[in-house]
């Protein structure tokens, strides 16, 4: 049996025990059930390929692909939430059957929380390996199993993405759009008081002499400290009210909603950016951009076009990454940062 292999099987083990006790003293209902979520998520996304681009357009299968995942998600989190508030709700017994199963069930979970991370890292390994270099040849028996050849091959980067998604939306959802507001406010107003104490205190003390300059970076301070003891009240009350709001079922569900929207454009367009720049790198048009900004310097550079070759040849291996599984293919053909999205 090749080592690698005996390795993993060790490994194997000894992760399945410790995790399993883990959860057996943590308890199923104090845990994250993010593994189960995930596992029930990802089946459901793979409708998402049942519609190829031969049918429809890459920005059709685009907005398909969303209303699939996004829909999946919703479907997963929204009856897990509805399973823990009935655990909550419901007072369970301290000792006998449902004590025994709570812990069982905690070993159960949390081996399964842990084995679908290592299972996402090691997608994420593998996919990267197989698409953007030479993997080594200890990693030999690992692409010729079935769970690489059946499984990960195609749609071992979706994991990722899919994964990614569902944090998004359930942080999303659980910090809410209000907190969100806030700290963006609050960043929003210390950049501004920090400018305004600056400019007042200019203004106010004079850079003509040596005392001017002290007395001017004595008045930025004083008012800059007093703006920050503003905001840091405003922000307090704010926090304050949202939580008070957030604990209203209906309020509290408008605000976890408009915060999973918040958080999925946020990572669609961080997304659809990433995609464009390895487009843009993978076409060789980058390339071209520097080898022209490099020839209008008035003085000589070293010749690099080997290493922008190496670049491009990178780029057009993350670009067979991001085109090698259903989800991540649709996001990068059908990114309406490149025009995928004319539909029709």
């Amino acid at each position: 049996m090749d080592p690698i292999i005996v390795i993993l099987i060790v490994a194997a083990v000894v992760f399945a025990i410790t995790s399993f006790l883990y959860g057996v003293f943590r308890k199923f209902s104090q845990m994250s059930w993010v593994g189960w979520q995930i596992l029930l998520v990802f089946p459901l996304t793979r409708f998402a390929a049942l519609l190829s681009n031969e049918v429809l357009t890459p920005g059709a299968q685009l907005w398909f692909t969303i209303f699939i995942m996004v829909g999946s998600i919703a479907l997963v989190l929204g009856l897990g939430a509805l399973l823990r508030l009935a655990m909550l709700k419901k007072r369970m017994p301290a000792h006998g059957a449902w004590r025994f199963a709570d812990r069982l069930m905690g070993g159960i979970t949390a081996f399964v929380d842990y084995a679908v991370i290592a299972l996402i890292v090691g997608a994420g390994v593998l996919t990267f390996m197989h698409y953007c270099m030479t993997p080594p040849e200890l990693f030999a028996p690992i692409y010729e199993s079935p769970i690489w050849t059946d499984i990960l091959k195609e749609h071992g980067f979706d994991l990722i993405v899919v994964t990614v998604f569902l944090f998004a939306l359930r942080e999303g959802w659980r910090v809410g759009f209000a907190r969100v507001a806030v700290i963006i406010l609050m960043l929003a107003l210390t950049v501004g008081a920090v400018i305004v104490s600056i400019y007042l205190g200019i203004g106010l003390g004079g850079l003509s002499e040596s005392d001017s300059i002290a007395q001017a970076i004595s008045i930025t301070a004083v008012i800059l400290i007093s703006l920050l003891a503003i905001i840091f009240i405003l922000a307090f009350y704010a926090v304050k009210f949202i939580r008070n709001v957030r604990y209203h079922y209906f309020w509290g569900t408008i605000d976890g909603l408009l915060g999973a929207v918040l958080a999925f454009a946020v990572m669609f367009v961080a997304a659809c950016a990433v995609n464009c720049g390895v487009a843009w790198i993978a076409s060789g048009t980058a390339m071209s951009a520097i080898e022209n900004f490099l020839a209008s310097l008035p003085f000589d550079v070293p010749d690099m076009s080997e290493i922008l070759i190496q670049i491009q040849a990178w780029g057009e291996g993350i670009q067979s990454l991001l085109m090698s599984s259903p989800i991540a293919k649709a996001l990068y053909a059908g990114n309406p940062m490149m025009g995928g999205m004319l539909i029709g």
